[in-house]
């Protein structure tokens, strides 16, 4: 998959986002929108999306950090890094990748 047809999906994913979201609802929110996202350019992609695309949050007894996230291992290189830019530019929301393929969503900003 292209990384411009992935930035397209998740920017359709974030439209309509309410920016009066706050904390955990805030980052609850845009993760479950990225997951969806992600989970249908894995299956564009010729991938099964239950076993590559992973989502969490943070108050998970077996959780990867302080934060709501996404991950799509087999996904695009590097796509987290521009995911980011489009994810604070559209909700105004922190959120940084992790290793290329994982994008993490904070509560607080």
């Amino acid at each position: 998959m292209e990384l411009e047809t992935l930035y397209k999906l998740i920017r359709e994913s974030l439209v309509g986002y309410d920016r009066t979201l706050q904390g955990r609802y805030a980052a609850a929110e845009i993760a479950n929108r990225l997951y969806e996202a992600l989970r249908k350019a894995a299956k564009l992609d010729g991938q099964e999306p239950i076993y590559e695309v992973y989502a969490w949050h943070p108050h998970r007894k077996a959780q990867q950090g302080p934060c709501w996230g996404v991950s799509w291992e087999a996904g695009p290189f590097q796509w987290a890094i521009g995911a980011s830019f489009i994810v604070m530019d559209m909700t105004g929301r922190l959120c940084e990748p992790h290793y290329s393929f994982v994008l993490c969503l904070y509560e607080a900003e």
